[in-house]
This record gives C-alpha cells, sequence and structure tokens, in this order.
C-alpha cells in the first residue's frame, strides 16, 4: 500500500456524510454499497470502527459492478465511513459525484469544491489557480477562496493563500487503469486562523488517482480515490 493510500484511508473519513445507498442505479437489487460497508464496519451495538485495507480492497469490485461510469471510493468521519459514488453530471472541468440519498461532491479538475448533503456544506470554492498547478504537477503559489454554511445557516467566506510542491514520482497501481507513474503534490495553505494540508498522486495528462483534501473546519478532511475514469 502507497504512503498515499494509507493518507487516503486518514482522510476518506473526515467528512461527515452519512452516504446510504452508493449505487448510482437504484433499480440494482440486493443491499448497497453502503449498507454493506456498515455490515463490515460495525458490529451489533459497537461504535463504528475505523476501515481497513481489506474492507477497502473487498468493497472496490462491488462498487464497480454497482456503479456505471466514473467511480470514487470515499473515506469519512475519522476513516469510519466508507462510500463509493457515481458520477452524476459533467461540465466541463466539474464532475459531480453522488449516492443515491442525494449526497453530493462536485470536484473541479479532482479538486473538492463543492459538497452537498452534509452538515456546514461547502457551498463553493475557486480552487482553478491550485488546481492548474496540481494537474500540471509543477510546483508554486496560489490562492483559493472556500465557502462554508454555518451553524445558522449564513454563508462564510475564506480566502487561503497557498504553496504547492511537488514531491516524490512513484509507481501507483490503479484500481482500472493498471500501474501509472504518479506524483505525489502537496498543497499547503493558510488563511483565517486555519491551515491545513492536502496531497495529491497525479498521473500523466492531470488526473488525480488518490487525494486527501480538506474540505473544512467542521467537516475536516476527506479522502478520494478515483476507481474508474
Amino acid at each position: 500500500m502507497t504512503v498515499l493510500r494509507a493518507g487516503m484511508m486518514a482522510a476518506l473519513a473526515a467528512a461527515g456524510l452519512v452516504l446510504a445507498g452508493c449505487s448510482n442505479d437504484p433499480t440494482k437489487q440486493g443491499p448497497s454499497v453502503a449498507q454493506l460497508a456498515l455490515q463490515s464496519l460495525k458490529g451489533r451495538g459497537e461504535k463504528p470502527k475505523e476501515v481497513t485495507p481489506q474492507q477497502i480492497a473487498a468493497l472496490v469490485p462491488v462498487a464497480l459492478n454497482r456503479i456505471r461510469g466514473s467511480a470514487l471510493m470515499a473515506l469519512f468521519r475519522d476513516n469510519t465511513q466508507l462510500a463509493a459514488l457515481g458520477e452524476q453530471e459533467t461540465r466541463g472541468p466539474w464532475r459531480t459525484y453522488t449516492t443515491t440519498e442525494k449526497q453530493t461532491l462536485t470536484l473541479y479538475r479532482g479538486l473538492v469544491a463543492e459538497t452537498r448533503g452534509l452538515n456546514y456544506d461547502l457551498m463553493s470554492s475557486e480552487v482553478g489557480a491550485s488546481a492548474a498547478l496540481v494537474t500540471a504537477r509543477r510546483g508554486g503559489e496560489a490562492s483559493r477562496t472556500m465557502r462554508w454554511l454555518d451553524g445558522e445557516g449564513h454563508e462564510v467566506a475564506t480566502r487561503f493563500a497557498c504553496r504547492i510542491s511537488r514531491d516524490k514520482v512513484e509507481p501507483l497501481q490503479t484500481v482500472t487503469a493498471g500501474t501509472v507513474s504518479a506524483v505525489r503534490m502537496v498543497e499547503i495553505c493558510r488563511g483565517g486562523g486555519q491551515t491545513f494540508t492536502n496531497i495529491y498522486q497525479v498521473g500523466g495528462g492531470g488526473t488525480v488517482w488518490n487525494s486527501r483534501q480538506w474540505i473544512g473546519p467542521e467537516n475536516g478532511y476527506i479522502a478520494l480515490q478515483l476507481l474508474r475514469r
């Protein structure tokens, strides 16, 4: 397991989604991916346990079978909630992934820009400057603006100054595209009294295969693994 895959497990859990019903084909029969995840992660009367690499590996083929088109695996809430999301809509560089419960993540060139269905949603973001550097696998400086709902439903915007650096090149075993040469990109952002570090594994052509991304002060980090482009 690569360093970021371990990091991905640490971050696919931070967002607070209750991701029930993860197939984007509701006509499929049998338990949903999320139901299978919950069965594997939580014993009767017990608190949820951390997701293991073995549980992720077991859910990947189920997700690919149930979801048509592009698919993501996501880990939330302190590594205890695992879910698969199917692509709902593509608008140029924007891709929206959803569960059957209509909880969504919108990515801009692989960077999380919006969430819906969470408490303290990330309502919108300007992440284009960061995305340009990350997907080109180049270091540099960028700014981003992120907007959330606070506990009273008011939108709050914060501007961050970010430094993006190119780390090591490493072979990455993807689920559906074989082994790719990925560059580990690190983004450190500061603003509004917050500091966070995003990590991306980026293949040729700018595909973000794995990432750990901060989505807000309340929801913390989410980790994403692209199962199928």
